[in-house]
């Protein structure tokens, strides 16, 4: 956001109030319907080697991926068909105590 524009919205709304803006901004997410047909046979990590292909899938589900998905798609959570909600993330790096195990 150009300068001037903060500088109106701190004067207008407060320091917290644009600090919320921004950060909502950053992180928008879009609601997605992913159909048996439609869902990928292959994750393949857009940060790292990592590779895994998927099972036949039978159900629909939701998703709340990233709006902007040029580092990856990372669906976060949603609903299948059945009522079944989960929640997901790929994560990079570890605990030295868990690599330890």
């Amino acid at each position: 956001m150009p300068s001037n524009i903060i500088k109106k919205l701190v004067k207008t709304y407060g320091t917290k109030s644009v600090l919320v803006l921004f950060l909502i901004k950053s992180f928008i997410q879009r609601f997605v319907l992913v159909k048996p047909e439609r869902q990928p046979r292959q994750y393949q990590s857009k940060t790292t080697d990592f590779k895994i292909d998927l099972p036949v899938p039978k159900l629909k589900y939701t998703s709340t991926p990233d709006a902007d998905d040029k580092d990856g798609i990372f669906g976060a959570g949603g609903i299948n068909g059945v009522n079944v909600a989960m929640s997901a993330t790929e994560t990079i790096t570890t605990n030295a105590r868990i690599l330890a195990v």
